[in-house]
């Protein structure tokens, strides 16, 4: 449906029409009652002059007519009709008879035809008797000539044209500068207005002299400064809450929130470049130190971190920090990627490690920094979920592996009683991670890849998509993944007989271009049956073994995180994941990156495996 756009009319446009709608009113009134008023003097006129003219002439005429000297009356009608005023002029017998007739046609020059037809003068016939003494001679009849008075008319019209427009013109001017003087105050009144309306309250309407427009510049004098006192407070209401809700109470540094909405409009702004790392430092049980130290300790600790980051990241142009919750940290560094970043962390990390506080601790797992870089545009979820995936991975590498407990264990004692030295470099003790896009690293070709996977069909189909229980499906996997399992395969870090000979002869673009066929295949979806005790285990761990979720690292999904080098577990051979986690269990697979997987399967029973295996395989 279409809607007619009202148009505005201003009071200064709507006075003017009214104003100069009623002078141009008053002017066409007047000219018009000129035009008739001199168009009926005229006609008066053209009657008296016929008439005085036909009376004169009779008196001058009886001399003549008495001696029927007609040749001299002709004269003297010659005499006064030559002057061109007259129509006709006819000199009558006694009998009616005509005895001089003088005609001129009506010739008017100048005057436009609708004038004429306008005006339309009446040419009335002025008679008069020709006597002597009292004996009538005759008559003469006079009829003026209407052409010069129709000249007249329209010189007079053409005048007052031009003098009542150059009148209204004035009158215009006058009345419009009148109207301007008389708005102006609600012109200020307006500027005042929408000064107020951008929270301006600087400008004070001048007073006007009116009575009426003194009042209302009066009221909107007052209205701004209550105003302008009302918005100060809530201004500096808003500024403190502000500060609450995007400001760390304890560090000084912005919060969580604050610090996710800058790294998104970082991350996905047309105007920004979407190159940098997201940095995550987590401090391990942090909860313990409370509750043994104290909060105020807590507190203390935090403010040193916080300090010791925020300097450390000053180096680096546009750099933020926040403190996320509890002990984690997050630095975002804007055009610093791949090594730059991994030095940046290890120097923070030093720096870190050489606080009093944190030197006192002797703990192994006291620091976790995890790095996601980017160099395209990502989403915020997924940088973060990349950070958090490295993190736990350094969180998980920087944990003693339960062989290297029980070997460390004296025999006749079932736990360890040992503690690192107070100067133990806490450094080596903590980890750090980097996570870096799988495009990087492996850019293989699909096409190529195609043809080279003729050999990997029998085991694991021609699409990637396996149809023999102890091998896996390759399809929808992360090309990071894959070659980096052909790599170790080669190099001998992951040992199966069969798949060193396949890998054998292969070369590194080999490698690339098969991970790259298989990773943009479809996966089909698992056709195992679903299990509680393997859902609980999978989303929730077990707490009582120091089992951690399976989601953790391969997300609710099961599709992994690639470029954190977590691989998809969707749908996946049942019979292969109970392979594989007993091997993790028992070292004999030992190419997961910092143990991070020897360290949980050593933990599970047979009964866990099976249940874990059995819901992965149903993952859809």
């Amino acid at each position: 449906m279409n809607m007619k756009k009202t148009r505005n009319i201003t009071l200064k446009q709507l006075l003017l029409w009214f104003t100069g709608l009623l002078m141009l009113t008053l002017l066409v009134v007047n000219f018009f009652l000129n035009v008739t008023s001199a168009r009926d003097f005229t006609q008066r006129q053209l009657s008296s002059h016929s008439s005085d003219a036909a009376t004169s002439l009779g008196l001058s005429l009886s001399s003549v007519a008495e001696a029927k000297d007609i040749v001299v009356a002709g004269s003297m009608i010659d005499a006064i009709f030559d002057s061109g005023y007259y129509r006709h002029i006819i000199l009558y017998d006694i009998d009616g008879g005509a005895k001089v007739v003088r005609h001129a046609p009506v010739k008017i020059e100048g005057v436009p035809e609708w004038f004429v037809n306008w005006i339309e003068l009446e040419t009335p016939e002025g008679k008069a008797e020709v006597v002597n003494g009292w004996m009538q001679l005759g008559s003469v009849s006079v009829v003026s000539n209407p052409g010069h008075a129709y000249v007249e008319l329209w010189n007079i019209l053409k005048a007052q044209l031009i003098w009542y427009a150059l009148i209204g013109a004035v009158a215009f001017l006058m009345m419009q500068f009148m109207i301007t003087t008389i708005l102006l105050p609600l012109m200020r009144i307006e500027k005042q207005a929408k000064a107020v309306q951008n929270r301006d309250f600087s400008y004070r309407a001048p007073l006007p002299k009116t009575r009426e427009l003194r009042r209302v510049s009066v009221a909107m004098n007052s209205m701004s400064d209550r105003l302008e006192q009302m918005f100060g407070k809530q201004l500096s209401l808003i500024e403190h809450l502000r500060t609450q809700s995007f400001q760390d109470s304890v560090t000084g540094l912005g919060n969580r929130a604050e610090f996710d909405k800058r790294l998104k409009a970082e991350l996905e702004s047309e105007q920004s470049a979407a190159v940098g790392s997201l940095i995550l430092i987590q401090f391990g049980d942090f909860s313990a130190y409370n509750q043994t130290h104290g909060r105020q300790a807590g507190d203390k600790l935090l403010s040193q971190l916080a300090v010791t980051v925020k300097a450390y990241s000053v180096k680096v142009v546009d750099a933020f920090i926040a403190r996320r919750s509890g002990s984690d940290f997050s630095i975002f560094l804007p055009g610093i990627v791949d090594d730059q970043a991994d030095n940046f962390a290890n120097g923070l990390l030093q720096k870190l490690t050489s606080l009093d506080l944190i030197k006192q601790m002797c703990r192994h797992d006291v620091l976790h920094i995890g790095i996601a870089s980017t160099l395209t545009k990502i989403s915020l979820p997924v940088i973060l979920s990349e950070a958090d995936m490295a993190d736990i991975a350094a969180h998980f590498a920087s944990l003693p592996r339960e062989s290297e407990q029980a070997a460390s264990a004296p025999e006749s004692v079932g736990t360890n009683t040992d503690t690192a030295p107070a100067s133990a470099p806490a450094a080596e003790n903590s980890e750090i991670i980097s996570s870096t896009p799988a495009s990087v690293l492996y850019a293989g070709n699909v096409a190529a890849g195609k043809t080279k996977a003729a050999m990997c069909a029998a085991c694991h189909g021609s699409n990637g998509n396996s149809l023999v229980p102890i091998y896996p499906s390759l399809a929808g996997q992360s090309a990071n993944y894959i070659a980096k399992q052909l790599a170790d395969f080669k190099s001998g870090n992951r040992k199966d007989p069969v798949m060193a000979g396949m890998v054998a002869a292969l070369t590194a673009e080999d490698m690339n271009d098969l991970a790259a066929y298989f990773a943009v295949q479809s996966a089909k979806p698992g056709t195992g049956e679903a299990n509680e005790s393997g859902h609980k285990l999978y989303l929730g761990g077990d707490a009582a073994k120091g089992v951690t979720a399976c989601v953790a690292c391969h997300g609710v999904a099961g599709k992994g995180m690639k470029q954190a080098g977590f691989p998809s577990v969707t749908g996946q051979n049942k019979d292969y994941l109970k392979k594989q986690l007993a091997s993790f269990r028992d070292a004999s697979r030992g190419n997961d990156n910092n143990g991070i997987m020897r360290n949980i399967a050593i933990k599970l029973s047979d009964a866990d495996i099976e249940a874990v295996a059995q819901y992965i395989s149903s993952m859809k």
